[in-house]
């Protein structure tokens, strides 16, 4: 499960890094940010799957799917700035370019908390794993 978690969070820090070129208006392709939405959404799948099938005993166990859901939570909100971006990254006229300049300006904000909450995760999950083999 903390592999799957790991990867769940690899793909989100990707994700976010996509974002946040688009909205710093650095040159982005579509099939890029196509390519790591799925990424993405596969590896939340897993990680979903994974969690509903597991059934924790110890507190340790428990704390772990807890971070998964709560990554697989964090990694859907991700996706749908993704899919926001393939609707703003294209060409059009000015009053749709007025939207995209305030609704990039509200989405930067959210990437930037999606993506410091994925690593406060990662932090966790990466103590919670040195604590428990120690």
């Amino acid at each position: 499960m903390a592999s799957s978690i790991l990867q769940v969070i690899s793909f989100a820090g990707e994700a976010a890094r996509i974002c946040k070129a688009v909205y710093n208006d650095q040159p982005t392709d579509n099939d890029e940010i196509k390519e790591r939405a799925l990424s993405l959404k596969g590896a939340a799948e897993t990680t979903t799957q994974v969690c509903q099938a597991y059934q924790p005993h110890t507190k340790d166990e428990k704390k772990l799917k807890e971070i998964a859901d709560q990554c697989a939570k964090t990694a859907a909100e991700l996706e749908d700035r993704l899919g926001d971006l393939l609707c703003h990254n294209s060409p059009g006229n000015a009053s749709k370019a007025m939207l995209v300049l305030f609704k990039t300006w509200m989405s930067k904000k959210s990437i930037e908390r999606l993506e410091n909450t994925l690593d406060g995760y990662k932090d966790i999950l990466e103590t919670h794993l040195l604590v428990s083999v120690l």
